[in-house]
């Protein structure tokens, strides 16, 4: 399973090291970022994990809308959704969630408990 880790930029070389120790596998470092392929899934023993996310996909910021139409959002979505956007120049969440919104069989918003939030990181 792709994984990210978004880790804690005070102890970047050591939130980075305390990952790699417990996951094998060839990370990737993106800023603050970290994405790897594991099968593990036991999280509670990072401490400078801030959270760890399921990638679904990657794309250039210009080929964006085109990724979300051919996404399969239901496979993912349970309930309700909300969409939370990070990095420099980043889209809103709205403008994104808009685009979302059309590919879920029975959307539903819910900006403070969602079932299901989906992270857009724009990162070079």
């Amino acid at each position: 399973m792709n994984l990210i880790f978004l880790l804690s930029r005070q102890e970047l070389k050591l939130s980075s090291a305390e990952v790699t120790a417990i996951f094998p596998g060839r990370p990737k470092l993106i800023d603050n970022l970290l994405f790897l392929d594991t099968r593990k899934t036991y999280f509670k023993r990072l401490a400078y994990t801030k959270a760890v996310y399921q990638h679904l996909f990657s794309c250039k910021k210009s080929m964006l809308e085109n990724n979300i139409r051919k996404f399969d959002w239901n496979k993912y979505y349970e309930h309700s959704f909300c969409i939370r956007s990070f990095g420099e120049n980043h889209l809103k969440d709205i403008e994104i969630a808009d685009l979302v919104w059309d590919y879920l069989d029975k959307p539903v918003v819910d900006l403070v408990r969602p079932k299901t939030s989906f992270h857009f990181y724009f990162i070079k």
